[in-house]
């Protein structure tokens, strides 16, 4: 399976999705005939999980058709987005104490914020957000 653009979908790749204003990792591909007989889907799916840092033992994720990945705006981060996200996530933790690097939370990101384009950290516990931090670009 490949995004829209060539490059090789993998397990634990970092990506955007939903329109480029959600983050998350690669969780799963479904792609051999047996495994989509076994989903009862018609065409490869990617699996995604939006929950960081990446725990490759999570069975949770948001499913994807192929043909829906260009639409979606679903692709792989480049290396300089991942040292933005990487500062960004430092940041967010020494805003807040809570150590962003170890702990489950959010990331999104809000490109057209009144202050300018944001990181969105959000804390979930027990499906209710406990803490939410905007990190500037």
């Amino acid at each position: 399976m490949k995004y829209p653009d060539g490059q090789e979908i993998k397990v634990g790749d970092l990506i955007w999705w939903n329109g480029g204003d959600s983050t998350g990792y690669v969780q799963s591909l479904l792609e051999s005939e047996e495994e989509l007989s076994t989903w009862d889907l018609e065409e490869p799916h990617l699996f995604l999980e939006n929950i960081h840092p990446f725990d490759p033992t999570s069975l949770a994720g948001l499913g994807y058709p192929q043909s829906v990945l260009a639409e979606d705006e679903i692709r792989l981060f480049t290396e300089d987005e991942k040292l933005q996200l990487e500062a960004a996530t430092a940041e967010a933790s020494r805003l807040t104490g809570i150590d962003f690097s170890t702990v489950p939370h959010g990331v999104g990101f809000d490109g057209a914020g009144d202050a300018g384009s944001e990181w969105i950290f959000s804390l979930i516990e027990d499906e209710e957000l406990v803490e939410s931090v905007r990190v500037p670009c």
